[in-house]
């Protein structure tokens, strides 16, 4: 089974993305960019449709177990545009 865990909620304005993997070096790399993949995917399969995605609602979230450790944010693309980290994010 792969540990890694991707998970997506969709609705009629949001598209959100869930996606947890284990601690390791190793893992991370694979997942950053397994996720990565799936942000490109959505984004062709969205831009196919006619269908875009607003640019200043664009925000990466990280959770994490470790709260001494320095967070270190990779960045994602949507589109060629980095999608910018936050601490936090409003939803309704």
């Amino acid at each position: 089974m792969d540990p890694e865990l991707l998970l997506w909620k969709i609705d009629e304005e949001d598209l959100k993305l869930y996606f947890s993997y284990p601690i390791s070096p190793s893992s991370a790399t694979r997942a950053i960019d397994r996720l990565q993949d799936n942000i490109t995917f959505l984004y062709e399969t969205a831009s196919s449709w006619s269908l875009k995605f607003a640019a200043e609602k664009r925000v990466h979230l990280r959770f994490s177990h470790s709260q001494n450790q320095p967070v270190t944010y990779p960045i994602y693309h949507l589109g060629g545009v980095p999608v910018q980290p936050a601490d936090s994010q409003r939803d309704l």
